[in-house]
């Protein structure tokens, strides 16, 4: 087996510094939509997973909204997260082979009723994993855009 090619290291680099800032724009909108207290919003979900801190930033956010349309696109977008971390973890939780101009990456899996579980891709173009990290940011992107334009909404537990 060779080394993994340049290119695919920068875009799996890519995609952690991509969920890193989402992870950190969670952070940001729970301390602004809870009155800007950073130091208690770091003492209280600092160090959570992304789950987790996509869950807390919903439950808070249905506490506060009674708007449907921006329920709804708040949910619609805690969706697009999660989704998207399911794709980080498949790739980021993986081993990667090259054989030739092949790129393979083999994901385990502890299953509890079947044992374990492997997943082959046999080829993985560079490029989905620069789309995943690209797809990340815009998610990020949205959600700083959201909380900004619904801050005193989402600050006055208005309806």
């Amino acid at each position: 087996m060779e080394p993994l090619p340049r290119s695919y290291l920068e875009a799996l680099g890519k995609i952690v510094d991509a969920m890193s800032g989402a992870e950190s724009a969670l952070i940001y909108s729970i301390s602004r939509i809870v009155g800007n207290d950073m130091d208690t919003t770091l003492c209280l979900i600092g160090g959570e997973s992304i789950d987790i801190l996509n869950s807390k930033a919903n439950k808070l956010i249905h506490s506060r909204l009674k708007n449907e349309d921006l329920l709804k696109a708040f949910d619609m977008l805690r969706r697009r997260l999660d989704t998207l971390n399911e794709e980080r973890n498949k790739y980021i939780h993986a081993l990667w082979l090259t054989d030739g101009p092949n790129v393979m990456r083999v994901k385990y899996t502890k299953r509890s009723k079947t044992g374990a579980l492997h997943q082959v891709d046999r080829h993985v173009e560079v490029q989905i994993l620069l789309d995943l990290s690209r797809n990340i940011q815009e998610s990020e992107d949205s959600l700083l855009k959201l909380v900004a334009d619904n801050i005193e909404l989402l600050t006055n537990k208005a309806t």
